[in-house]
């Protein structure tokens, strides 16, 4: 069980009980996201799969998001950044379905980050790009933050390895 929170194991016995899948989904991702911020990174995947698999089952492109998402993100945790931009590329593919600007921004920039955090400076600069003029078009600088500074970076490192 979930240290502090047994009512999300309850609650979703209860959408497995009432047969509502759709929550059913969402109290997956819920768990599989604490699971994941535990560091309990296989239980996190196997409860983010389950609630992808009920998402693509039911036809809930919403609940894929959040699925993707976590999938994306505990592979990143993991190390394991090639198989976490696989979920990131599915969730960009998604959003864009979804018609949602922003949620396709930031699923580019942690593919970024993740080519960043393999090396990979030349596409971290071309995701961290594509971000930051997706998030120009939202007129809400705050949010073009992350891309600037990853785009520092990305240029940074390609700079250093010229240097070396």
């Amino acid at each position: 069980s979930v240290p502090n929170d047994p009512l999300v194991e309850q609650s979703l016995a209860i959408t497995r009980e009432i047969q509502d899948r759709p929550l059913e989904a969402q109290a997956l991702t819920y768990l599989g996201d604490v699971y994941r911020n535990l560091r309990d990174y296989s239980k996190a995947l196997d409860l983010s799969q389950q609630s992808l698999k009920i998402a693509q089952d039911i036809k809930s492109p919403t609940s894929e998001v959040y699925a993707l998402d976590n999938l994306g993100n505990t592979y990143s945790n993991l190390g394991a950044y090639q198989k976490s931009n696989e979920f990131y590329q599915q969730l960009v593919v998604k959003l864009r379905q979804l018609k949602n600007r922003n949620g396709e921004a930031f699923a580019l920039l942690a593919i970024a980050g993740n080519y960043y955090n393999t090396g990979e400076a030349q596409k971290t600069v071309d995701f961290a790009q594509k971000s930051l003029a997706i998030l120009k078009e939202s007129k809400k600088p705050a949010w073009e933050i992350v891309p600037h500074r990853m785009l520092s970076l990305g240029y940074w490192t390609d700079t250093a390895k010229m240097l070396h």
